[in-house]
């Protein structure tokens, strides 16, 4: 669908950008472990597992409402902390 230059081009800023996506990789990690238990295993379930809506409400007794706001404010949550942690460390 590429052409080759544009391929080089995206493969030549992944490289670039490699090390700062490590850097935001670790950091997510540490934030992820300061969510509660409950909060883990919704944002574990959802991005890690690619678990449904339909499984997910009944799992976690929640309607799609609730769940899709929870999961909204915990992607928030946890894009603040990686962002304060790379302010603190002067990466941002």
């Amino acid at each position: 669908m590429f052409s080759e230059d544009v391929m080089d081009l995206l493969a030549h800023d992944r490289e670039r950008m490699e090390p700062e996506l490590d850097q935001r990789l670790q950091l997510l990690d540490g934030c992820l472990a300061k969510l509660t238990p409950q909060d883990k295993e919704l944002v574990t379930s959802r991005y890690a597992m690619r678990q449904g809506a339909e499984e997910m409400m009944q799992r976690f007794a929640m309607s799609r409402r609730t769940l899709f706001r929870n999961l909204e404010l915990l992607r928030q949550r946890l894009h603040e902390c990686v962002t304060r942690q790379l302010q603190s460390e002067g990466l941002s």
